[in-house]
C-alpha cells in the first residue's frame, strides 16, 4: 500500500478531508478489487480524524493487498500515516 498526502493550502476552503482510491489491475478482476477497495475504505475511516483539515489523501492499493487480513492493512496504513504526518510511537 501506498498513500499520498496533499496537505491544505493557507485557505482552508472545506473543513473535510477528502480520501481517494487506486487499486491496481494486478490485485484481480473487477469484482476483486472492489472488494479490496471496499476493505481498504472501511479501515480509512478510523484514520480520517488524523488528517488536516482540507487535506486530500489518496491510497493507492497494490497486489499484496488481495490477500492481506484485515489486520495487516490496518497496521500498513497506520504506518503510513504516521509517517506522512510525522507522528511517532
Amino acid at each position: 500500500m501506498v498513500v499520498h498526502l496533499l496537505r491544505p493550502s493557507t485557505a482552508t476552503v472545506d473543513p473535510t478531508a477528502r480520501v481517494g482510491f487506486i487499486v491496481n489491475r494486478k490485485v484481480g478482476d473487477a469484482v476483486t478489487r472492489n472488494r479490496v477497495k471496499r476493505r481498504v475504505r472501511h479501515l480509512v475511516g478510523r484514520f480520517v480524524s488524523r488528517l488536516p483539515a482540507d487535506s486530500v489523501l489518496v491510497v493507492r492499493v497494490n497486489e499484496s493487498a488481495k490477500g492481506a487480513s484485515s489486520g495487516v492493512l490496518e497496521s500498513d496504513l497506520d504506518s503510513c500515516l504516521r509517517r506522512l504526518l510525522g507522528e511517532t510511537g
